[in-house]
C-alpha cells in the first residue's frame, strides 16, 4: 500500500479537501482511506474506491487502479456480494501481475483468501493466505508478515487443524506485539480464544477474549470490530456455561449495542436469540417480548441499511463499468488516432530525409567557415592569455624594482651610518668624552635596532612571496598579545606624552600563527605611536562582531593619511610613505607584510583616516576553534 498508510482517517480526509493535492498523491490517499473505512463504513469505502479508480483510469495510473479494484473487492465481500468481490479481486491481481508488483499481488491474495473464507471454501482460503504469507516473508516486511501469518493461522483453525493454527497464531502474536500493531493483535487473541474454547479450556479462553476487549477499549473507533464482537459473544457463552447469568447478560447487551452501532449484519440474530433464551429460562415473558420486538427493529434497520448499501453498491458497480467502457472507447480512439499519426509520420519522414540531404550540403559549405571561426577564437584566447601574463610580469618587475630600491637605499643608509659611527669612534676615541661615547652608543643602538627590524621585514616579505612562510596555527589569547605589545611601547609613548589605552574582551582568542598576528598588531601600534604628536592618544580595542568574527582596532589621534596614499597603503609599489612626528622614515613594508599575513589567515584589514584627524586600522579574524 502507499506510504500514507500510517496516517489516521482525520488526516486523510483533510488531505482530500486540499485542492492543490497532486493527482498521484490523491489516488494514494483515496485508496488508503477506502481501505481503512472497510470495517466501519463500506459505503464510504466504495465511494472513495470509485473516485480512485476514475482518477487512475484518466491518469493511466495502473497501480492506483489495481488498489482501487482490490478495495472494491473487499467492500463487496463485506456485504456478502462474493461474486463481485472475486471479480474485482481478480482484476486487481491481473494488474499487479502485469506490473510485477509483488506487494500488490500478495495484497490481492489476502482479499481472495477472505472471500473464500466467507464462502467456507477452506482449501482456497488456506491456499491464498499461504501465498500472501510466503511473498511478504521473502520481502521481509514485518508488518505484513504479522498480518498474513495471523490470517493463515485463523484459516487453519477454520479447517480444524488446531496445532498449525496455534503455532502460527502464537508467532503472529509475537510479531504484532513487538511492532505494537494492536488492531491485528486483538484479532490474534480472538483466534487463541477460539482454540481454547474449542478444547473446552474455558478459563484460558476467557483470558484471551478479555485481552481482546482491553485492546478494543484502548483503540475505540479504530478497533477491530469483528474481533470485539466475537470476544463478547464467546465471553457470554463462557459465563452461561459457568452459571454466571449477570455477566452473560452484560456481554450480550454490549454485543447488541456494538452490532447496532456498526451495522454488523451477521450478529443480531445470534445475539437476540441468546437474549430471548436468557429471559425465557428466567421465565420473564415481558423481557422476552421486549427483546423480540427490539430484535425486529434492529433486524429491520440492518436489513434496510443493507438494502440501501446494496443499492448504492449496485449504482457504483454500474458507474465502474461505465468508467471502464469510457476507458475502452478512449483507448480505441487513441489507437485510431495513432494510425493516422503513423501515416502522417511516413510523409513527414520523406520530407525530413529530403531536408536532411539539403542540410548536409549546406553544412559542408559552412564547415570551412566554422573552422576559420574556431581558429580565430583560439588565437584571440591565446592573445588574451599573453596579455594577462604580460600584465602580471610587469607588476612583478615593478614590485621587484621597488624591493631592490628598498634594499639599496633604506638598508644601505643605516649600514653606512653604522660604518661612520664605528670609524669615528676608532679614529677619535681618545678625544671623546664619556658622555659623547654614551650618546653615540645610544645612536648606534637605535640605528642597529632599526636596521635589524628592516632586515626582518624584508626577510619575512621574501618568504611570503616565495611561499616558504608556513603559519603555525593554534588558539591565541588576544588579551595576552596586546598586553605584551603595550608594555613594549609604553615607555616610548610616555616619553612623547602619548597615552596608550586598551579595551579588550576577556578570554578573547583567535585561531592563527602567534608570531604573525603579534607582528601585525605590533606594527599597527608602532605606526600609531610614530605618527601621533605629543599629548595624543593611541586606543586599542578588541571584541567579537555579530557575525562571529574577532575585530581588533588600533586608532590614534595622529597626523592621518592623505586620500591618494590611503588607496595604496598596503601595496609595496606605492610611490611615497609618511614621516613620523619626529622625522622617522618608513618604507611601508610593515603594512604590506601585515596585509599579507592577515590574508594568509583568511581575514581582512581596513583603514579609516583623514588628514589631521588621526587613523584607525581594523583587522577581522576567525575566532579560536571551539570558542567564541
Amino acid at each position: 500500500m502507499p506510504d500514507v498508510c500510517g496516517q489516521g482517517l482525520d488526516s486523510l480526509e483533510q488531505k482530500l479537501n486540499n485542492e492543490n493535492l497532486k493527482v498521484a498523491e490523491r489516488i494514494e490517499v483515496l485508496n488508503v482511506a477506502s481501505r481503512i473505512y472497510l470495517f466501519t463504513n463500506p459505503a464510504r469505502t466504495m465511494e472513495l474506491a470509485k473516485e480512485a479508480l476514475s482518477l487512475s483510469l484518466e491518469a493511466d495510473n495502473i497501480t492506483g487502479a489495481g488498489y482501487a479494484y482490490r478495495n472494491l473487492a473487499s467492500a463487496h465481500a463485506f456485504i456478502e456480494n462474493y461474486s463481485s468481490s472475486l471479480e474485482y479481486a481478480q482484476r486487481a491481481l491481473d494488474i499487479f501481475r502485469s506490473t510485477k508488483d509483488s506487494i500488490g499481488i500478495a495484497s490481492c491474495y489476502i482479499s481472495l483468501g477472505h472471500a473464500h473464507r466467507y464462502l467456507q471454501d477452506r482449501e482456497e482460503e488456506i491456499f491464498y493466505h499461504k501465498k500472501s504469507y510466503e511473498i511478504f516473508s521473502r520481502m521481509k516486511m514485518v508488518e505484513r508478515i504479522g498480518v498474513t501469518v495471523h490470517n493463515l493461522g485463523e484459516s487453519y483453525y477454520n479447517n480444524g487443524e488446531f496445532d498449525k493454527a496455534r503455532a502460527l497464531t502464537l508467532l503472529a502474536i509475537h510479531i504484532n506485539d513487538s511492532i505494537k500493531n494492536l488492531s491485528v493483535l486483538s484479532s490474534c487473541y480472538k483466534v487463541m480464544g477460539f482454540l481454547e474454547f474449542s478444547q473446552k479450556n474455558h478459563a484460558q479462553a476467557e483470558a484471551w477474549f478479555s485481552k481482546v476487549l482491553k485492546i478494543s477499549a484502548a483503540l475505540g473507533e479504530g478497533s477491530q470490530k469483528v474481533a470485539t464482537m466475537e470476544a463478547l459473544l464467546h465471553l457470554a457463552q463462557i459465563n452461561k456455561l459457568k452459571g454466571r447469568p449477570a455477566l452473560q447478560f452484560g456481554f450480550l447487551t454490549d454485543a447488541a449495542a456494538l452490532a447496532k452501532k456498526y451495522h454488523l449484519p451477521r450478529y443480531p440474530i445470534i445475539i437476540y436469540t441468546e437474549l430471548i433464551s436468557y429471559f425465557a429460562v428466567a421465565n420473564n415473558q415481558a423481557e422476552v417480548l421486549r427483546y423480540v420486538a427490539e430484535y425486529k427493529v434492529v433486524s429491520d434497520s440492518i436489513n434496510s441499511r443493507k438494502i440501501k448499501e446494496l443499492s448504492e453498491l449496485a449504482k457504483n458497480v454500474v458507474q465502474v463499468h461505465l468508467l471502464e467502457r469510457d476507458k475502452t472507447m478512449l483507448e480505441k480512439s487513441a489507437m485510431e488516432q495513432a494510425q493516422k499519426l503513423q501515416a502522417r509520420n511516413v510523409i513527414l519522414i520523406i520530407v525530413l530525409v529530403s531536408s536532411l540531404l539539403l542540410s548536409l550540403f549546406i553544412i559542408k559549405l559552412f564547415r570551412a567557415n566554422i573552422k576559420v571561426t574556431v581558429a580565430n577564437k583560439a588565437l584571440q584566447a591565446q592573445n588574451e592569455t599573453i596579455a594577462t601574463q604580460r600584465s602580471a610580469l610587469e607588476e612583478l618587475n615593478r614590485v621587484k624594482d621597488k624591493f631592490f630600491s628598498i634594499v639599496s637605499h633604506d638598508l644601505r643608509s643605516p649600514l653606512s651610518s653604522l660604518l661612520s659611527f664605528s670609524q669615528l669612534m676608532i679614529d677619535h676615541l681618545d678625544h671623546l668624552s664619556k658622555a659623547d661615547i654614551v650618546k653615540m652608543s645610544h645612536e648606534l643602538n637605535t640605528s642597529v635596532t632599526s636596521t635589524i627590524k628592516l632586515a626582518d621585514n624584508l626577510i619575512a616579505w621574501a618568504q611570503v612571496q616565495m611561499k616558504e612562510d608556513h603559519a603555525q596555527m593554534e588558539n591565541i589569547s588576544i588579551p595576552e598579545i596586546i598586553s605584551n605589545i603595550v608594555a613594549v611601547y609604553q615607555g616610548n609613548a610616555n616619553e612623547n606624552g602619548i597615552s596608550i589605552n586598551s579595551q579588550v574582551a576577556d578570554e578573547l582568542s583567535v585561531y592563527g600563527d602567534k608570531n604573525q598576528i603579534s607582528f601585525v598588531i605590533r606594527n599597527l601600534v608602532n605606526n600609531a605611536v610614530k605618527y601621533t604628536p605629543q599629548g595624543g592618544a593611541v586606543n586599542i580595542a578588541a571584541g567579537v562582531l555579530p557575525n562571529g568574527k574577532v575585530k581588533i582596532s588600533v586608532s590614534d589621534t595622529g597626523i592621518g593619511i592623505a586620500e591618494e596614499l590611503k588607496k595604496t597603503i598596503f601595496s609595496l609599489g606605492r610611490k611615497s610613505s609618511l614621516k613620523g612626528t619626529n622625522g622617522e622614515k618608513g618604507t611601508g613594508l610593515g603594512l604590506m607584510l601585515s596585509y599579507e599575513f592577515i590574508k594568509l589567515h583568511k581575514g581582512t584589514i581596513e583603514v579609516e583616516s583623514a588628514e589631521g584627524k588621526g587613523s584607525s586600522f581594523s583587522i577581522m579574524l576567525p575566532t579560536a576553534q571551539g570558542h567564541l
